[in-house]
């Protein structure tokens, strides 16, 4: 064999050998480097748990949880009461009720209320009748009337016999700088004794006193005077139902 063709056989076995050696170096470092994959995951788990423990829940964490919880499932319960407190309940009236209606409303709500400015105790049977035949009339029936003028207490006696199957009826009476203030507040106290059924609410006197509350007819009210004048309703309404 020729010196060439030796020199050939020694590169190649060189080349051979070259990449023999470097493989089996590159094996050892990739079985070196394998322990550290599990000291990774194991630092993984170790931080996941960690996370776990910050974020559970700690027991006064899950007691308020639970209140709120609570609070959440009663809540409907009080709403249904209170947009239906005024449910079953007709007011009838002449302006000054229509000038607290907006106050009657929030205070109970469901209400009815038919007000007409000028109106007479004398009209009351055909407002009632009316209102019966457009299912509109309650069994809870407030009726303030007296501030335009006088009334027969016969009429107003009818009336109520004719309110004999209502659940409770109540009579407002009246505070007016006119001549038939005391005949009409002492009629509708006289007859309302004659009915079980039936309470006066005394806006006379609950309104002694309290000028400001009116406007300068001594008739109608201020707002502050038509919030009180339905807080006294509406208080007598519920108090009549315990």
């Amino acid at each position: 064999m020729s010196l060439r063709g030796k020199t050939i056989i020694a590169i190649i076995v060189l080349a051979v050998f070259g990449i023999t050696v470097y493989y089996l170096i590159q094996q050892e470092q990739d079985v070196t480097s394998v322990p550290n994959i599990p000291l990774m995951k194991e630092e993984v788990d170790e931080q996941k748990e960690k996370f776990k423990e910050q974020t559970k829940p700690t027991l006064t964490e899950e007691a308020s949880n639970q209140k709120v919880k609570v609070k959440e499932q009663t809540k409907p319960s009080s709403m249904v009461e209170d947009t239906q407190s005024g449910k079953g309940i007709t007011a009838i009236g002449d302006s000054v009720i229509l000038g607290v209606s907006s106050y009657l409303e929030n205070m109970l709500p469901g209400i009815v209320i038919d007000g007409k400015v000028g109106r007479q105790m004398t009209h009351a049977q055909d407002v009632i009748d009316e209102l019966k035949a457009q299912g509109k009339l309650g069994d809870r029936i407030i009726i303030e009337l007296g501030t335009n003028g006088l009334f027969n207490k016969e009429k107003l006696r009818n009336l109520l016999h004719s309110l004999s199957g209502a659940e409770q009826i109540f009579l407002v009476n009246t505070r007016v700088p006119k001549d038939w203030q005391d005949t009409v507040n002492k009629g509708i106290t006289e007859v309302a004794k004659e009915f079980s059924n039936t309470t006066v609410v005394d806006w006379y006197s609950a309104s002694e006193g309290k000028d400001d509350y009116f406007t300068q007819d001594g008739v109608h009210l201020q707002p502050n005077g038509a919030k009180y004048y339905a807080s006294i309703i509406a208080e007598a309404v519920k108090e009549a139902s315990r």
